[in-house]
């Protein structure tokens, strides 16, 4: 994870690569890492809604509004998703 708010660096995603690293988050981490500190029970899951730039010489920069674009695009998936993991908490005793 980053801390954000802005986009990762080329030489944090390059690191993070050679760490085995496949998908970077802004808050994922620290939220949870917060949960768990005060002893509460957590699922998480993320949306990735962009590819990194690992390129110092890329000709595209991260777009806010291409994330925009792709989280909009992926909210009826998301919808169904968390409808279809809820009562599977549920039944499994979870909470």
């Amino acid at each position: 994870m980053v801390g954000g708010p802005s986009y990762e660096t080329v030489a944090e995603l390059r690191a993070m690569r050679l760490m085995g690293i496949d998908a970077v988050g802004m808050s994922t981490i620290p939220e949870v890492v917060t949960a768990s500190h005060c002893g509460i029970k957590s699922l998480a899951f993320s949306l990735i809604t962009n590819e990194c730039i690992t390129e110092y010489d890329a000709l595209s920069d991260p777009c806010h509004s291409e994330v925009i674009e792709a989280a909009d695009r992926r909210e009826a998936d998301l919808k169904t998703f968390v409808s279809k993991l809820i009562p599977l908490i549920n039944q499994a005793h979870f909470c």
